[in-house]
């Protein structure tokens, strides 16, 4: 949705969700054994940096219009 849609906003969304499920896979896997949970540390803190980069760029370009795909 960010780069081939170019829907700035939208991407935030699938962006939340993807925190979201990623947050649920580090709980479990906490649960489950520390190593796992700990494994999944990175991913979890790269989807954060990720997030916030998505949230800068949708901020700092407005005026971006999505992509009319019956133009294809």
């Amino acid at each position: 949705m960010f780069f081939g849609l170019r829907r700035l906003k939208g991407a935030l969304g699938v962006m939340a969700l993807l925190w979201l499920s990623v947050l649920g896979c580090f709980i479990t896997h906490m649960s489950l054994d520390l190593w796992a949970g700990l494994a999944m540390l990175p991913y979890l803190i790269w989807v954060s940096v990720a997030a916030m980069l998505n949230y800068s760029v949708a901020n700092l370009n407005p005026e971006v219009e999505a992509l009319d795909l019956s133009k294809l």
